[in-house]
């Protein structure tokens, strides 16, 4: 499923925004407490059912307590207030590939990668789709180290020619 386009009415500190993704890779970026953690967790209680921490974004200044999500699959409202959000994606799927809670910060980024990498390692191993998934990465990794050496000898026999080709030519 691609995400065309957000609209969110009222979600925590996101009031009134509208935010269009391209195809291909989108990074939310800004400064600390600008609304992108606050925009990670509009999408994943919008696309999937919705978690505990979703009273941390009930907006306290007006009604409204949802949105609109737009993806190639169709247009999706969503409603906390009144219980109408989308199941279209597993919730464990969308934290099993990389949502990380916002809670669970380090002080530095190595600590914070080395964390990432265990916490994301003991979240595949929990449930089905981690389980796929790490299936999955390990496969690519065989078939990269096959590309790889097969490039090798590639690259082998293109010199090994190369060097046929210098002796032709002295002869």
């Amino acid at each position: 499923m691609l995400i065309k386009k957000v609209k969110i009415n009222g979600f925590g500190k996101l009031k009134n925004k509208e935010i269009k993704f391209k195809p291909g890779l989108n990074v939310i970026f800004g400064p600390n407490s600008s609304g992108k953690t606050t925009l990670a967790y509009f999408l994943l209680n919008s696309l999937s059912k919705p978690g505990n921490e979703i009273k941390k974004y009930e907006p306290w200044n007006h009604f409204e307590f949802g949105g609109e999500i737009s993806t190639d699959e169709g247009d999706f409202k969503v409603d906390f207030l009144n219980g109408e959000f989308n199941s279209l994606v597993d919730r464990e799927l969308l934290e099993t590939i990389g949502f990380i809670m916002e809670d669970e910060k380090l002080d530095t980024i190595k600590e914070k990668d080395t964390f990432v990498i265990s916490y994301m390692k003991k979240r595949m191993q929990k449930n089905e789709w981690g389980l796929k998934l790490t299936d999955a990465i390990n496969k690519t990794d065989e078939y990269a180290n096959e590309i790889q050496l097969c490039i090798e000898n590639i690259s082998k026999q293109i010199s090994e020619i190369d060097s046929y080709i210098e002796s032709v030519k002295e002869k």
